[in-house]
């Protein structure tokens, strides 16, 4: 409820009635968000073991920096530190993705790509990780590939707005108007 509360509320607190085309959009953006915490949720989870509990602390350090240069835009710091932390400890997928997601806000497109397909070939498949694939490829322009990627990460969250947007988008650049309707 307080995730709810938090992502979804502000948009309707003032609103006296809400329909239920807005109900049920609500509700797929919090299954959208829930997925997501899911996702790091997972990822932490499995994550491969340190060798030493100095290690441990120093790479969370590392981690805990890198993560506030990303939040803070500071994509070239952020990414600086997630290519160090894969070279004292290059089985971890989740700081793969997150390399890709530096490398994607940076619009380095192809270099995302790269570190989302080694974490695919290493992790469990996910949502963000199809999502973020078909993103990368739309803006490399392989339509096929956006397509493909998209469709696998509406298998996973059937029904999701924001992959359906986006699928529509690709598309449509690709003049396939009947399948962006």
């Amino acid at each position: 409820i307080e995730l709810f509360n938090y992502t979804l509320a502000p948009q309707w607190q003032e609103k006296k009635t809400t329909s239920e085309e807005e109900l049920n959009f609500a509700i797929m953006h919090f299954n959208n968000v829930v997925q997501s915490l899911h996702f790091v949720l997972r990822v932490h989870k499995n994550r491969f073991p340190e060798n030493s509990a100095q290690q441990n602390t120093s790479t969370a350090a590392i981690e805990e920096q890198a993560r506030n240069h990303f939040a803070n835009g500071n994509f070239e710091e952020a990414a600086n530190l997630y290519r160090h932390m894969l070279s004292q400890t290059p089985t971890r997928y989740d700081i793969e993705c997150m390399l890709g997601l530096v490398y994607q806000n940076m619009q380095a497109f192809k270099e995302a790509r790269a570190h989302y397909e080694h974490a695919l070939s290493v992790a469990p498949p996910s949502l963000e990780l199809y999502y973020n694939l078909g993103i990368v490829y739309m803006r490399l322009a392989d339509h096929q590939q956006a397509i493909t990627y998209f469709e696998k990460a509406l298998k996973m969250l059937p029904g999701s707005i924001e992959i359906l947007i986006s699928l529509a988008e690709v598309k449509r650049a690709t003049k396939d108007i009947q399948g962006a309707l």
